[in-house]
């Protein structure tokens, strides 16, 4: 997330005309602590019962599941 931070004026032109959504399966208190604290220019979405995780297969399946 830090990368996407430190490039986003070149890589998402500033934000003019780009909506950046960052999601992760973090609970929300401790999304927007850390979402605040690393200053990012974008907005950040709590997926923290993993649904849209598991519906684009972005994590890692663990044994047993």
């Amino acid at each position: 997330m830090e990368a996407y931070r430190d490039q986003y004026a070149t890589v998402f032109n500033g934000g003019r005309d780009v909506v950046l959504i960052a999601i992760s399966a973090d609970p929300i208190d401790q999304l927007e602590s850390w979402a605040r604290e690393a200053q990012f220019p974008f907005l950040m979405a709590s997926d923290s019962g993993a649904a849209v995780g598991r519906l684009y297969g972005a994590l890692a399946r663990r044994p047993g599941t």
